[in-house]
């Protein structure tokens, strides 16, 4: 099955094909030939994605946070947004009449 994949054009290494299969291979490591089941990841491999899933979380966790505070800041500034809107059409509205308070007692 493993080499019928290989052969219809998915892109598959010999590693793969030996893990698919259950084959253990030797190797040479550090001047002595260890025999590796390819089968079973190695406990340093499964290691490393454990670390890289941890600084992971701890990236997801940061962002997350990151997140929800520019959520509240940005709900705390369209608040103020809206106050000083309201604000500023009393102060219009006060203006005009300001002015029309002037305008007839300059033309009395």
């Amino acid at each position: 099955n493993r080499l019928r994949e290989a052969a219809s054009g998915h892109k598959m290494d010999v590693g793969d094909i030996f893990r698919g299969t259950g084959s253990e291979v030797v190797s040479k490591s550090q001047a002595a030939f260890v025999k590796t089941d390819l089968s079973k990841p190695a406990v340093r491999e499964l290691e490393e994605q454990n670390r890289a899933l941890k600084a992971l979380q701890r990236n997801y966790d940061s962002v997350s946070s990151m997140a929800a505070a520019d959520r509240e800041e940005l709900v705390r500034f369209q608040q103020k947004y809206e106050e000083l809107e309201r604000d500023f059409i009393q102060l219009c509205s006060e203006h005009t009449k300001l002015q029309n308070q002037i305008s007839e007692q300059q033309h009395s």
